[in-house]
């Protein structure tokens, strides 16, 4: 048991000011046969929200995943005389919050003489 597949995405950002961005990733599968294996399709939504502060030295991002809890596990697996049936959701919705701070990020930076020249001889 063959059969072709395939998978599409849309990835969409949105730039809503210089410091804000939005993104909307669609994922779509058909259905597929793998051996003895045979997959429904699937779909899901994921959201990004991105916002920076201080010369992009601060970054927050919202990541929200399957936020329409439509990709449920669904496959139907064939064998000698057996039939096995899984259809259930696995859990893949979540949410994540992530703070991002980049130090020394101004353009003047200390650049002394000497700097380093004991751990270069060293090697």
């Amino acid at each position: 048991m063959q059969d072709t597949s395939a998978t599409f995405r849309l990835i969409n950002r949105f730039v809503v000011s210089k410091d804000c961005s939005l993104s909307v990733n669609y994922r779509y599968s058909t259905e597929a046969c793998n051996g003895f294996q045979k997959a429904k399709d699937s779909s899901s939504v994921n959201l990004l929200f991105s916002y920076s502060l201080l010369h992009d030295a601060l970054r927050f991002n919202a990541f929200a995943n399957d936020i329409f809890k439509s990709r449920p596990e669904c496959w139907t697996m064939y064998g000698d005389g057996i039939e096995g049936t899984k259809h259930c959701y696995d859990y893949s919705r979540n949410v994540s919050l992530t703070v991002t701070y980049k130090f020394n990020t101004s353009k003047s930076h200390y650049k002394g003489t000497g700097t380093g020249n004991e751990e270069n001889k060293k090697m």
